[in-house]
């Protein structure tokens, strides 16, 4: 099943996304029947559900402050006072 929000193919029978944890069934208030989030009414008995998913738009691609070479930069180190 594709997740409403964040597009995710998730297998057959998991509840929640394993990609976002979007709830993938809404429980009926009325008959406690299985319905997928993006319904506004229950499949079997009409009821309106309340849960409706808005999709999600995807973010861009970020990188590292600094790039990759950031981690790798050694501090200074303070300058030593020779004695004489």
């Amino acid at each position: 099943m594709k997740c409403p929000r964040c597009q995710h193919e998730n297998p057959a029978g998991v509840k929640f996304c394993g990609a976002c944890g979007t709830r993938l069934e809404v429980p009926c208030p009325a008959c406690q029947a299985a319905n997928p989030p993006t319904n506004r009414f229950c499949h079997e008995c009409g009821q309106v559900l309340t849960v409706a998913v808005e999709p999600v738009q995807a973010a861009e691609p970020t990188r590292p402050l600094g790039g990759p070479q950031a981690a790798l930069r050694i501090p200074p180190k303070p300058n030593a006072v020779s004695s004489r």
